[in-house]
């Protein structure tokens, strides 16, 4: 809950959205993530790894990644990974991924 102050006054100026069906996999690596991104999975389950951390996605935990972010991420479970590919104003900017339950 308290990360949607960050989302209250957010300004999104660039909207891309895909809807992924994965099969499993493994580490698979982003370089330098080139906008951000919000996953809400429907069915599945995708870890990401960032920072050292490992970070949970399922549909319980949606999943903020930031632009500019450099990760790995495996598909634990096949499900369908809705994903909003967004930009922002410069006054958005979180380093670490942030989790909505």
């Amino acid at each position: 809950m308290k990360y949607f102050s960050l989302l209250k006054d957010l300004l999104i100026y660039l909207l891309m959205d895909l809807k992924l069906k994965n099969p499993k996999f493994e580490n698979l690596k982003k370089n330098k993530r080139s906008v951000h991104g919000l996953c809400f999975p429907i069915s599945g389950t995708m870890v990401y790894y960032h920072n050292g951390k490992e970070i949970i996605s399922d549909k319980k935990h949606a999943v903020l990644i930031p632009q500019g972010a450099t990760y790995t991420y495996s598909c634990i479970e096949e499900g369908e990974f809705p994903l909003i590919n967004f930009h922002t104003t410069d006054s958005f900017c979180p380093e670490e991924f942030i989790v909505y339950e």
